[in-house]
């Protein structure tokens, strides 16, 4: 089993409340764990490094989101 299905549904879970972004976050989330961690080799550090970036991204995602809807809702007063 390789590295990205490994985990790949763990930080699904984690993305879910994200639906149709969620496969999107989770491969950024890889990928910022790739460019910033490619030494870490411990299971239990990368579950943990790589539920940390997803919860990251989450509330990213979510701000992004809310700085859309404001900006939207400026552009139509």
């Amino acid at each position: 089993m390789d590295f990205y299905q490994r985990y790949r549904l763990l930080i699904l879970s984690i993305l879910q409340p994200a639906k149709s972004n969620a496969e999107d976050l989770c491969h950024d989330t890889f990928l910022s764990f790739i460019e910033n961690y490619p030494e870490v080799k411990d299971d239990i550090e990368i579950k943990k490094i790589l539920c940390t970036i997803a919860r990251n991204k989450l509330k990213d995602y979510y701000k992004e989101a809310k700085n859309v809807r404001t900006y939207l809702a400026k552009q139509h007063d």
